[in-house]
């Protein structure tokens, strides 16, 4: 009897535990969505440029020539390896090729005329919509 009532007490603090791991993570969440990156950006967008999704042709290229290709291109543009680097946020190596960065307006057409480039766009910050909030401290699933 003691061996049973252990593993009941032992799956109800698990229990508990997952409880506690899940209401922590959705007032993350709602933390995060409540801060508004798109007021940020816009503030800091006529100094430094706002973030562009930079699409190059596909290669056969592995993931580290890819992502030397990309600082490369922007390279070209920028004047500088090392204001390239500073400048892309991500470079897409896996199904896709191409990069993210923050370039002005300028920058873009110019890199849009470079060879490989095949499109560059703006990048989009979606936001989840939610019907409640959760700052009563009640979840709701």
């Amino acid at each position: 009897m003691s061996g049973r009532r252990l593993g009941e007490g032992l799956a109800f603090l698990w229990l508990i535990c997952l409880s506690i791991t899940i209401l922590s993570a959705c007032l993350i969440a709602e933390a995060k969505m409540s801060h508004d990156p798109e007021a940020e950006e816009s503030a800091s967008s006529k100094e430094a440029g706002k973030v562009y999704i930079v699409y190059m042709e596909k290669t056969d290229d592995a993931p580290e020539v890819l992502e030397s290709k990309h600082t490369e291109t922007l390279a070209s543009v920028l004047g500088s390896q090392d204001a390239a680097k500073a400048a892309i946020l991500y470079s897409y190596k896996y199904g896709v090729n191409g990069f993210s960065a923050k370039l002005t307006s300028d920058q873009v057409s110019a890199l849009s005329e470079k060879s490989g480039v095949i499109q560059v766009v703006p990048s989009k910050v979606y936001k989840l919509h939610e019907k409640t909030s959760m700052t009563d401290g009640s979840l709701h699933l």
